[in-house]
């Protein structure tokens, strides 16, 4: 493959065979002509008595028995193979604890839902008749001009910065791992999830713009002491007024 390019997995033009064949052969970093020029350069280097010395790589030097471990050629022709045979059990990784991870699951009902509001209009019609849901922020993106592309994602594990951690799943982290990693997810647009007690598994929305007003505290003084008091920014006020309203309304 060449040098910087990316595996196209999902593009069924890169993963025709026979553009993959004539990438791998053409290819001048990793591919089959790379393996011709290292054999040549390797001929070229035997000595009158047929031994090989340290074959000399610009400024470095490298022994005989180490000049394929640097060429990526196998690599390459690993990769040339995948895509080729594509195979969801094949395209897995690590997990917390060493566990391996599929990227295929049952879809549950937050993907059949998230499913149905990307692709079927009736679906969020239906939810915005509902009064309860007035001032949803989610809804209101759905029926925007610049209507979001909705996702879901699942929480795998959490990691510090520790080399040796092998990184610990929902039901595994701390309390303070657990709000840490809802902070960074909310500050990056997910939409969290209740938090259910006996499952392992956690899932958030991804595709909706959320706010990220700053929270202003005010020192008030309190007799001899002072106090604080938190100001929220008007988009997070107004938010919370349409909720309140939506609430009043479905009660009356």
């Amino acid at each position: 493959m060449n040098s910087g390019r990316v595996l196209g997995y999902s593009d069924p033009v890169l993963n025709d065979q026979y553009t993959i064949l004539n990438d791998f052969i053409v290819a001048g970093t990793f591919g089959l002509k790379s393996l011709f020029d290292r054999l040549d350069f390797i001929s070229s280097s035997v000595t009158t008595d047929y031994k090989i010395p340290e074959i000399l790589m610009g400024d470095n030097k490298i022994r005989p028995q180490e000049f394929y471990n640097t060429s990526g050629f196998v690599k390459a022709l690993a990769q040339s193979y995948a895509k080729v045979h594509l195979s969801s059990e094949e395209l897995k990784s690590l997990s917390a604890e060493g566990n391996i991870l599929y990227p295929i699951s049952q879809n549950n009902f937050a993907f059949d839902r998230v499913n149905e509001l990307n692709t079927d209009q009736s679906v969020v019609d239906q939810l915005n008749s509902v009064v309860y849901n007035r001032g949803s922020l989610l809804l209101e993106q759905l029926n925007s001009r610049n209507r979001p592309k909705l996702s879901v994602e699942t929480f795998v594990n959490f990691r510090t910065a520790d080399a040796t951690d092998q990184g610990r799943d929902y039901f595994g982290i701390t309390d303070r791992e657990d709000y840490i990693s809802k902070m960074t997810m909310s500050l990056s647009d997910r939409i969290l999830f209740p938090t259910v007690a006996d499952k392992k598994t956690y899932h958030v929305i991804r595709g909706a713009k959320l706010p990220h007003e700053r929270i202003l505290w005010d020192r008030i003084p309190n007799g001899i002491s002072f106090g604080y008091r938190p100001t929220f920014g008007d988009e997070t006020i107004s938010r919370f007024i349409e909720y309140a309203k939506a609430e009043l309304a479905t009660i009356e």
